[in-house]
């Protein structure tokens, strides 16, 4: 087993919150491992845009705020917070999150992490610059909630590089759509402030008044 799958099954078997994904059992034989997860009936966020109406916007970034604080809480940055990795219990109606192959424990005392880990659109600018902290967790939440409520991406480039060039210059895109939620707009724009300092925790993002009562 790699040094990557058994921090994964070991952060698995840490969790226990209703909004990320639980583990029932991992096992490991010769040749392979087996992890069995609970099912999540309502499918993955990503496939539920087209769908989804503001109750929805708020019930998500309710419950994806509500699993980022519990894991910092514990000392684990998820570090791939993206649509594709948020499901539904279609029977309590809650959103969780999946998916901690990269994830990483940090402490107060060692709150720095490293490496280029998630999917490019969803990066915070720090990870391509140094080390970086929990708040890179907070600025993907904020990628999530800007894609779930424009159905596209806060980013105009295609490659790569053009990409990371938007992520480092914060060169958001805001349709007409938003001006239908400006206090969403709001909201989300405080979770992508460049400066990681400047973020809210995900604890103190439910004191703003998109989301305040939300809990």
């Amino acid at each position: 087993m790699g040094e990557a799958t058994k921090l994964e099954i070991q952060i698995l078997h840490l969790l226990s919150s209703e909004f990320c994904i639980s583990v029932i059992e991992s096992m490991e034989t010769a040749d392979s491992i087996y992890i069995l997860m609970e099912y999540c009936s309502g499918g993955n966020l990503f496939d539920s845009l087209d769908s989804l109406v503001e109750k929805d916007f708020l019930d998500v970034a309710s419950h994806l705020l509500s699993a980022v604080s519990y894991l910092h809480s514990i000392g684990i940055c998820h570090r791939d917070i993206k649509p594709d990795n948020i499901f539904l219990d279609a029977s309590t109606r809650k959103w969780k999150l999946a998916d901690f192959g990269i994830s990483c424990f940090f402490t107060e005392e060692n709150p720095l992490m490293d490496g280029i880990m998630g999917s490019v659109q969803y990066i915070a600018p720090e990870v391509f610059q140094s080390h970086y902290t929990k708040a890179v967790d907070i600025w993907s939440s904020g990628v999530t909630l800007f894609v779930i409520i424009s159905k596209c991406f806060p980013w105009l480039g295609t490659e790569e590089n053009e990409l990371i060039d938007e992520i480092m210059s914060n060169a958001v895109v805001w349709g007409p759509g938003w001006s239908s939620y400006p206090d969403a707009r709001d909201f989300v724009i405080s979770l992508m402030r460049s400066d990681p300092e400047q973020r809210p925790t995900a604890a103190a993002a439910f004191g703003h008044k998109w989301l305040r009562g939300h809990q």
